[in-house]
């Protein structure tokens, strides 16, 4: 199959733009991972300082 260069040319640019589009999507998910487990921690860490703390109360009640 032959194609004209206009045609190759046209295709070509319409992959860049997928290409493009591609890498953004990508890089706008690797942002929200990131947020995601920054929240994940901070949640982690709220649960652990709303918890009492039970290794002060082992070693209060093993004198």
């Amino acid at each position: 199959m032959k194609f004209e260069q206009e045609e190759l040319d046209r295709r070509a640019a319409e992959a860049d733009r997928a290409r493009v589009a591609l890498r953004r999507a990508t890089l706008e998910l690797i942002a929200i991972r990131g947020r995601l487990i920054e929240q994940h921690k901070s949640r982690k860490d709220e649960d652990r300082s709303k918890r009492p703390d039970r290794s002060s109360d082992r070693s209060e009640s093993s004198t």
